[in-house]
């Protein structure tokens, strides 16, 4: 662990965490993850890109969840990684990705179970955006510019 300061930003799609964690990284003159971490969790991992993408932010049940929190716990330099499902895989290598950047320098991260991950480090301070407090039709909004959502259901 280290000494650098790390911001994370839970947040809902539409809710405008990306925005805030930018011009919060801006402010204090430190870098903004968010889906750069992808391409990050992909080259030091060794796994495709375009497998990241896939599964960027897809829900899970929280046994799922569970799961890969076990496995991580345990360490995954045994054949138990190898016969993994792909998701758990990423999952695991998001995770990793995320320690060695709060490790390496301060930042803030958006999204990504970020708040987990770094859950023991010291001068980790999750925010979690006011998703609830935003109009629905502004959420919308944003979540279809963040999205370069068409409008159709």
């Amino acid at each position: 662990m280290s000494d650098n300061l790390i911001i994370t930003i839970g947040r809902e799609c539409g809710s405008g965490g990306r925005h805030i964690g930018q011009a919060l990284a801006e402010k204090l003159g430190v870098k903004c993850y968010d889906k750069e971490l992808l391409n990050l969790a992909a080259k030091e991992s060794g796994l495709c890109k375009e497998l990241f993408e896939t599964h960027d932010e897809k829900p899970t049940s929280s046994f799922l969840y569970s799961l890969v929190m076990d496995t991580y716990s345990l360490g995954y330099t045994n054949s138990a990684y190898m016969d993994m499902p792909i998701n758990h895989k990423i999952f695991l290598a998001q995770f990793d990705t995320i320690k060695n950047l709060a490790d390496k320098e301060s930042c803030v991260i958006i999204g990504r179970c970020a708040d987990y991950a770094l859950a023991d480090y010291p001068n980790h301070h999750p925010q979690q955006n006011a998703a609830g407090t935003a109009q629905d039709h502004g959420r919308r909004r944003r979540g279809r510019e963040d999205q370069d959502f068409d409008g159709t259901p």
